[in-house]
């Protein structure tokens, strides 16, 4: 019995439904419409119900053209056979169907024999399409049209199979970061991207005489061809030519590879498609390199791969996975203080096979998750074995996959082998890769902190290895950091590593975080280690991975891993942090001190400045590749500056240290004031404050002058110790030139008689002797310093004047024997031997009446 199509009546006239009705009941399932808005409603209801559509042009609510209409723009009934009604021939109408959708014509009255094959018809032409379309759907992609994956590895089966004189090889492709791509542009780009991609392959392939190609799913498409090398390089490099021109604000990228078909008789086209995978992985991040040839040491690998994945399950059943523990030593004293659990695969035919080779293989298909479980248990009964013996074991560290921190029922399962063997949490230290914080930091938190609720110990394991990321240690409140060598190898030419390893360490000293640096394997590198600050070392160096029962012989008191920082002073922790904090009162602290400070560390001679004050900022500017700090030809002489910081360290206390800038064109000094703070990490930390002492420096140049010129009176006196007068109404003043002096001569300092802005001296032979004496005027040298206030300029001026006489016959010193006097403004009175007052004003605007003047100079320092 042949199957009756359902068949929907659009008519509005009762009288032609059962016309149609009577003719076509014995055919057909029938079902009626009056008018074109109850036909589009039942279409809408049941898309695929009806094998064909009789409609009536004049209809009321809608006629048969806005039917079509609507059929034409619904993808779901596009395709319905449409028979329309006619009363009348008229060739304008029709055309207006045709381009509607209609597919035939019947006149009224109904003439049944034409209108029965006319129907059957449509029908079956209707059917045969839809066919075509299951087909399709069957063979070809609905976004691009090429071969689906099912129809292409078809398809390429028959092709190698008919031509086995033939090599074939089948090239796969991706597109770099398609999900990307989708997330910046939307899935419409992504889409339209793949379409010019398939539209790119069938350029392509237009050329190659024979092949087949198709998309196999997402972002991934499939060519094979008769294999040619410099044709199929040549293939792929035009691909890769057109990438840009698909878009223009985004560098795509295609990664591809080939495995070239040797099986003519038999070809096994999905496990040939999955060595083209392994294949393009190699070329994953390789900028320059974007297709690659699977081969041997591929296949080697993937039937390794497979071979551990079939023999896993009987392993662990088996118990060949055996724990052995690696010890960690405490740089401190080179004694244990805890170890690594590791895993070792005893088979019973290959013997050890090792963990490179199993364990990414266990991540790839998951069974890592029952593994770590194994070996958790095994730790804790160890540690449950060793406390029940009267021990106190140090802390013995696990591994957690990535897999298995994400496994939901992680917390479950620690805490019941906790509670199941009664150990405590902290003997169970935890690592954790740092690549698995970067997955989803924000649950790695949350079970990280369930995890210290219950005493858990975290290591971020491997950290620098590549995903290392500064917000990992503030966002993750991990315990203590675990560093790899050989990620950050050491000797002569790994200069950059030393300083990176040695940045690292220190910096997690100030956040309270232990290092333990692992694979450290000669004892150069254990002293640079210690020398940097590290704690803790795990590597060849001290001892080798060892079963269980040999690590027990290591047993000893528990050794908690702490910082390496030493707080002395009484200085807290928190009074250490506050150092970085950047809240108000730290800031209004800093800007209260007004000369130049800065907090320095200092590490080996060498130090760096952790904090400074906007003064320190201003004088020196250290962050400006111009200011002194670091300007271009400016020689700082620091050695004094390292040798207080050493000695402020070694005392830790207070020193003193001058520092000198100084280029071709200026000199400035500074005296430094240095207290010791606390050492972090094997790091001090030491408090300056910087005063600039440069016109001291200055008068001290100045008195080098004087001592020049003192040679000669001292020579003139047989050897004596001549004598040297200083005046100056400065206390601070008198005292620096008297310390600067005292060595080389016989000083009397004193105040001006005439108080502020009246200098009075005088040349004699010692101080002892007044003015006007027999003896005045023998040899005798004077340091005269006046400040001279300026009420008219709001300012002072200091005066400065060595005055001297030469040495004569006593005729000549009778005649030039009388009082010296320094004036320094018209308005300052001159003191005379006669008590008179007559006022001076000579030498840029310093009065001065003498014998022989050796040296004078007049210096201005006018002060706003």
């Amino acid at each position: 019995m042949e199957e009756k199509y359902y068949v929907l009546i659009a008519e509005d006239s009762a009288i032609n439904q059962r016309i149609l009705q009577k003719i076509l009941e014995k055919d057909y399932h029938l079902e009626l419409a009056s008018n074109g808005a109850e036909a589009v409603r039942k279409l809408g209801a049941s898309p695929d119900k009806y094998a064909a559509l009789i409609l009536d042009l004049k209809m009321p609510e809608m006629d048969g053209f806005e039917v079509m209409g609507y059929i034409k723009d619904h993808l779901k009934i596009k395709n319905l056979p449409i028979l329309v009604e006619t009363e009348e021939h008229n060739s304008k109408t029709e055309a207006r169907c045709f381009a509607l959708g209609a597919w035939d014509f019947v006149r009224k009255p109904y003439e049944p024999a034409t209108l029965k094959a006319r129907l059957a018809n449509i029908i079956a032409r209707g059917q045969a399409n839809l066919m075509k379309r299951i087909k399709s759907l069957a063979e070809r992609d609905t976004l691009t049209g090429l071969y689906n994956r099912s129809f292409f590895m078809d398809q390429t089966v028959t092709m190698v199979t008919d031509h086995p004189e033939m090599d074939f090889a089948m090239v796969r492709l991706d597109i770099d970061r398609f999900r990307m791509y989708n997330s910046f542009f939307g899935k419409d780009a992504g889409d339209e991207l793949l379409k010019l991609m398939a539209n790119v392959l069938g350029r392509v392939c237009e050329l190659i005489p024979m092949c087949t190609f198709g998309r196999i799913e997402s972002d991934i498409f499939c060519i094979c061809e008769p294999y040619e090398d410099t044709i199929i390089s040549n293939q792929l490099e035009f691909i890769k030519g057109q990438l840009p021109k698909m878009s223009e604000h985004y560098r795509l990228g295609i990664s591809c590879g080939i495995s070239v078909i040797r099986d003519h008789d038999h070809p096994d086209m999905e496990n040939i498609y999955a060595q083209t995978t392994e294949a393009a992985k190699t070329c994953k991040g390789k900028y320059n390199r974007y297709y690659a040839y699977y081969n041997e040491s591929m296949h080697e690998k993937n039937v390794k791969a497979q071979k551990i994945s079939n023999e896993m399950e009987r392993a662990l059943a088996n118990e060949e996975f055996k724990v052995f523990i690696q010890p960690k030593y405490a740089l401190s004293n080179d004694k244990p203080c805890g170890g690594e659990a590791l895993v070792r695969w005893f088979h019973g035919e290959e013997g050890i096979i090792s963990p490179g080779e199993f364990i990414p293989v266990f991540e790839q298909n998951g069974f890592i998750i029952q593994l770590d479980y194994y070996m958790w248990d095994k730790v804790c009964a160890l540690l449950r074995k060793w406390l029940d013996a009267g021990c106190n074991p140090d802390p013995v560290s696990v591994n957690i996959s990535r897999v298995s921190f994400y496994d939901p029922h992680i917390l479950d399962h620690l805490f019941g082998l906790i509670d199941k063997y009664k150990i405590p949490a902290s003997l169970l230290y935890l690592e954790v890769t740092e690549s698995a914080y970067m997955s989803n930091p924000h649950l790695m938190a949350e079970i990280i902190a369930q995890l210290h609720k219950k005493g858990f110990i975290i290591m971020m394991d491997d950290f620098g290895s590549g995903y290392s990321s500064l917000n990992t240690l503030k966002d993750i409140d991990v315990d203590i950091l675990k560093i790899d060598m050989k990620f950050l190898p050491t000797g002569h030419d790994n200069v950059k590593s030393e300083k990176i390893l040695a940045s690292i360490t220190r910096m997690a000293g100030w956040l309270g975080m232990p290092v333990v640096v692992e694979g450290v394997e000669t004892k150069e590198q254990r002293d640079f280690l210690e020398s940097i600050g590290s704690g803790y070392v795990q590597g060849y160096f001290f001892a080798r991975p060892m079963p269980a029962e040999d690590y027990e012989a290591h047993g000893g008191q528990l050794s908690e891993m702490i910082p390496m920082d030493t707080v002395e002073e009484g200085i807290t922790r928190e009074e250490l942090d506050s150092l970085w904090a950047s809240d108000g009162r730290v800031s209004t602290l800093l800007k209260s001190i007004t000369i130049p400070f800065a907090i320095f560390e200092y590490s080996d001679f060498q130090c760096d400045i952790l904090r400074m004050n906007d003064a320190f900022i201003r004088t020196f500017n250290p962050e400006d590749e111009n200011g002194i700090w670091n300007k271009e030809g400016m020689e700082i002489k620091a050695d004094k500056l390292i040798d207080a910081l050493k000695k402020t360290v070694t005392k830790k206390s207070t020193t003193e240290c001058e520092l000198c800038f100084q280029n071709d064109k200026s000199v400035r000094w500074f005296m430094g004031r240095l207290k010791y703070i606390a050492t972090v990490a094997k790091t001090d930390l030491i408090s300056g404050t910087f005063s600039e002492i440069t016109m001291e420096r200055r008068l001290e140049g100045e008195l080098n002058k004087i001592y020049r010129a003192i040679s000669d009176v001292d020579s003139a006196h047989g050897g004596k110790k001549p004598a040297m007068l200083v005046v100056d109404d400065s206390d601070i003043g008198r005292g620096i030139l008297k310390n600067m002096s005292a060595t080389a001569t016989s000083l009397t300092a004193g105040q001006w008689p005439g108080g502020a802005g009246c200098a009075f001296g005088k040349i004699g032979k010692d101080p002892d002797h007044p003015a006007g004496s027999e003896h005045a005027g023998d040899g005798r040298l004077g340091i005269f310093e006046t400040e001279e206030p300026h009420g008219h300029r709001g300012g002072y001026s200091r005066h400065r004047g060595l005055l001297g006489k030469q040495r004569g016959s006593p005729a000549e010193h009778a005649q030039k024997r009388r009082q010296l006097i320094i004036s320094p403004s018209p308005t300052c009175p001159r003191w005379s031997s006669s008590g008179s007052r007559t006022c001076w004003n000579t030498m840029a605007g310093s009065g001065l009446w003498s014998g022989n003047t050796t040296t004078f100079q007049t210096v201005h320092d006018h002060r706003r």
